[in-house]
């Protein structure tokens, strides 16, 4: 778990479970817990969940900036996703400079486009809608990997990563 040592400024686990995203976030200021994030991913391994160990690079380190992010609220917008990213968007509205780049572009982008989608498209197909992909990747800073999780467990990552027995990791 030398993963946690490298990204240290806290973590965030969504779970994909019952129709439902069980969402977990820490924030300590002496880095994340081994052993605490492997006991946390050793549950529900029957369902979808994706971790995410965060090396701030822009915002204050806290638990405000921990991904996950929600794009979409099931009380809202009938149906909850999560976004995660890996690398660092520049170019975007940053007026509050405490917070983080994800959280940012998810605020001034991410929420309204999906929201915008979901309204044309509904929100069944709304991961694998391959125009919304297309937009999607176009803005995506290089080396950026994106993922966003339902909470029927469906999926999208954008950017490359590796693949393991256990679990698939960038």
């Amino acid at each position: 778990f030398s993963a946690c040592h490298v990204n240290p400024d806290g973590f965030g686990l969504a779970v994909a479970k019952d129709n439902e995203l069980k969402i977990t976030r820490k924030y300590n200021n002496t880095g994340n817990n081994p052993q605490e994030i492997h006991e946390l991913i050793n549950q529900d391994k029957d369902c979808h969940r994706i971790l995410h160990l965060r090396f701030a690079t822009q915002g204050e380190k806290n638990l405000d900036n921990c991904h996950p992010f929600y794009t979409l609220e099931k009380d809202k917008d009938g149906i909850d996703i999560v976004f995660f990213h890996t690398g660092t968007f520049h170019g975007y509205d940053e007026t509050d400079k405490e917070k983080s780049d994800s959280w940012h572009i998810n605020e001034t982008f991410f929420k309204h486009i999906f929201k915008r989608f979901a309204t044309a498209i509904g929100t069944d197909t709304l991961l694998e809608d391959k125009l919304l992909q297309n937009i999607i990747e176009k803005y995506k800073p290089g080396g950026s990997i994106l993922t966003f999780l339902n909470n029927k467990g469906q999926h999208l990552t954008l950017g490359s990563g590796y693949t393991k027995p256990w679990g698939w990791v960038s």
